[in-house]
């Protein structure tokens, strides 16, 4: 699961679907991600169940499998916060 969360492309794509579902065209328009970039990214959230896709005619919708990943996301960015905001140093890296 961290793994999956290491990347900012990925992170990004998660902070946006915890806020709503999403089409792939309105991610890369909101996070000015390229199409084929984005598709990566989502393929491989989808194959580790942490995002599920919602077919409404042609649309495809993104979205959280659940809640746990939104308050996983909204936990590690408070803690980035605080940590900011405190001057700490011992920060940790998310790889690339």
């Amino acid at each position: 699961m961290f793994k999956i969360l290491a990347s900012e492309k990925r992170l990004a794509i998660l902070d946006k679907l915890s806020q709503r579902a999403y089409t792939v065209n309105e991610l890369g328009e909101e996070l000015q991600i390229e199409q084929s970039v984005l598709s990566h990214q989502l393929r491989r959230l989808r194959d580790e169940q942490v995002v599920m896709i919602e077919k409404t005619g042609r649309q495809v919708h993104y979205m959280l499998k659940d809640d746990h990943l939104s308050d996983l996301l909204e936990s590690a960015m408070d803690h980035g916060e605080h940590v900011t905001r405190n001057g700490s140093e011992n920060r940790f890296v998310f790889a690339k």
